[in-house]
């Protein structure tokens, strides 16, 4: 990128538009380089929008000049502090198309505070479109929405790792495709994200992946007013303790689509409402290993709509106050497969369950699954070898220890074994083993990590490298909750720095050798 020399004039229009303010009387401003840069550094706390920009220690004060300064293709690099109007910035910030904004050390340390803002900008940021903000704490006044974008739905617009903390909402957009990626949306007091169609000619494309929704009167809303190409995916999503986790309605005749996968949704007043005495037609919704689960009125209350091609399967709807499956639609029923839903109601199919699903620990939001419960290995088979569940852990273990791995139902994939994300030397390092009531497992420990194919065995495929490999003395299983061992005694100091393997050889009757061996673990010793 080349030096715009409208830069500093539009720099010059700005101060003399600004009450009692000269451009005479604005601080002498170093020479810009002739030269193309593709790379600014702001720092709140030390920087100058005198200097240069160009690297951590010249860095600038505001993301305002940052943003002057840049076009397609250039990062603005974000220093750790706040930024505020007390530091100089004016809201909305607008993220120039195909810009991107990042933290240098992440969200934790690095915060947009547009609280109390004197400006009289409803949002903070304006995103045109390609444009990326990744790494930071976004904090807004209750009345104020905190993200905005130019109605363009070409490209994409990336949120990567925000903390979203109040406000209004966090998006309120139209004809726009946003997709948040490990992002979390807290306490707004309309909705964490709000979209919304006008116009036949309107897209509106909305992604989130692995984010975290709660404490909003609804999660997702999404209005259509017209005939438009709309979607809305969640893949890997928690959306716990709101009103309405996702809510969808129209006053006119649509075809937007929602798809689910692998999402938590706990603990709302109700957890997914399509209509609302509107005509929200031709909708095709897909839920695929949800959990879907304690809410005061309804699981999945769908009025006055038509499904062509929408389905539910390999998920658990339980818990809900009035109904877990309400259904008012008509024409093409919602197919249901391989899913459990408590209290038996919209059954329709031999695969699917009603009953206790089994959580480990539902009133305290644990719901992962016990090694009794019935939903193990129970979900629809043909699942892609590439799929993981809410944590990130890879579908179709044997959950039920018979030799025959298929993907359970439910947002969480039983592993009968668990484990620590890393091993820290002189620390605890606790292992989960799950099993049939009162029969026994062994933790099997190798040195030299996993084997390149691994061994087949009449228990099933031991993945463990076998040089130096070792047993632990067999624990109890209860059938339920895991049974724990602490093996930091027996960790070798000289393992620091390299990845051990595990994995454990439970005694099961449903194993024709009478034990099936676990899911296999590598983790690093630090």
């Amino acid at each position: 990128m080349h030096l715009n020399p409208l830069s500093v004039g539009r720099l010059a229009v700005f101060f003399l538009g600004l009450p009692g303010l000269s451009l005479s009387s604005a601080a002498p401003r170093a020479a810009l380089p002739l030269t193309p840069w593709a790379d600014v550094w702001v720092n709140p706390v030390s920087g100058s929008d005198a200097s240069v920009g160009t690297s951590a220690s010249t860095a600038l004060k505001t993301l305002l000049e940052a943003v002057s300064r840049v076009s397609a293709g250039d990062t603005v690099h974000l220093l750790p502090g706040t930024y505020a109007e007390a530091t100089g910035e004016m809201f909305p910030i607008v993220i120039p198309a195909g810009v991107r904004l990042e933290s240098t050390a992440g969200r934790n340390v690095t915060t947009i505070d547009g609280r109390g803002a004197s400006s009289p900008a409803t949002y903070i940021f304006d995103c045109r479109p390609g444009s990326t903000l990744a790494g930071v704490t976004l904090l807004r006044d209750s009345q104020d929405h905190l993200g905005f974008t130019i109605g363009d739905a070409s490209t994409t617009q990336l949120i990567e790792d925000v903390e979203f903390v109040g406000g209004a909402a966090v998006l309120q957009t139209e004809n726009s495709y946003f997709q948040f990626d490990r992002c979390a949306m807290r306490s707004q007091t309309t909705a964490s994200v709000s979209v919304r169609t006008q116009s036949d000619l309107d897209e509106l494309h909305l992604r989130l992946n692995d984010c975290e929704l709660s404490g909003s009167p609804d999660g997702v809303k999404a209005q259509f007013t017209a005939l438009n190409d709309a979607s809305i995916e969640l893949e890997r999503c928690r959306m716990v303790d709101g009103g309405i986790a996702i809510n969808l309605y129209s006053a006119s005749y649509t075809t937007p689509k929602l798809a689910l996968r692998n999402c938590l949704i706990a603990r709302n007043g109700t957890g997914i409402q399509i209509g609302d005495g509107g005509l929200l037609l031709y909708t095709q919704v897909n839920i695929e290993h949800c959990t879907i689960t304690d809410h005061v009125r309804y699981g999945i209350d769908i009025r006055e709509t038509n499904f062509p091609e929408s389905g539910i399967h390999s998920s658990i709807i339980t818990g809900s106050g009035y109904s877990d499956v309400r259904v008012q639609a008509y024409g093409v029923p919602i197919r249901m497969r391989h899913s459990l839903v408590e209290d038996g109601g919209y059954q329709a199919h031999s695969s699917n369950l009603s009953g206790d699903p089994g959580f480990m620990a539902a009133s305290i939001g644990n719901y992962s699954l016990r090694a009794d419960s019935v939903c193990l290995d129970k979900g629809l088979s043909g699942v892609p070898s590439s799929s993981t569940d809410l944590d990130g852990r890879p579908r179709s273990m044997d959950g039920d220890l018979d030799l025959g791995p298929a993907p359970d139902m439910g947002a969480l994939e039983h592993a009968p074994l668990a484990g620590p994300d890393a091993i820290e030397i002189g620390q605890q390092a606790l292992f989960g083993l799950s099993g049939p009531p009162g029969s026994f497992s062994t933790l099997i420990i190798a040195p030299g990590g996993y084997a390149s194919f691994g061994n087949t065995t009449p228990f099933g495929r031991l993945f463990l490298q076998p040089t130096g490999a070792f047993r632990v003395t067999p624990v109890m299983t209860t059938g339920g909750a895991p049974t724990w061992v602490d093996v930091s005694s027996i960790i070798d100091p000289s393992w620091v720095g390299t990845s051990i393997g595990f994995q454990a050889l439970p005694r099961s009757f449903a194993a024709p050798a009478g034990g099936a061996y676990s899911n296999p673990l590598l983790i690093p010793v630090e």
